[in-house]
């Protein structure tokens, strides 16, 4: 008998979280540079940046991106940008 793979089915709303930070990172330009590594309570986006400057680009648009990511998806959910 063959095994189908599992799925795995993300919430919806996490998956929003995703989906709206690819689209404003590629809006920006930094698709290449900096990869969200997880979502976590109390809205805080755990992201990694290839290079210290493009830290510091991320950094100064941090409330903008917040703003954008909560805007695509619909309410207030993102608060806060850490890096690892």
């Amino acid at each position: 008998m063959q095994q189908h793979p599992q799925k795995y089915i993300l919430n919806p709303t996490i998956d929003r979280v995703f989906t709206s930070w690819e689209k404003v990172i590629k809006e920006l330009g930094l698709t290449e540079y900096v990869e969200l590594s997880a979502y976590g309570r109390g809205g805080k986006l755990y992201i990694k940046a290839s290079h210290p400057a493009v830290k510091q680009e991320v950094l100064y648009k941090k409330k903008q991106i917040i703003k954008e990511i909560n805007s695509h998806i619909g309410k207030r959910i993102i608060r806060e940008i850490i890096f690892e």
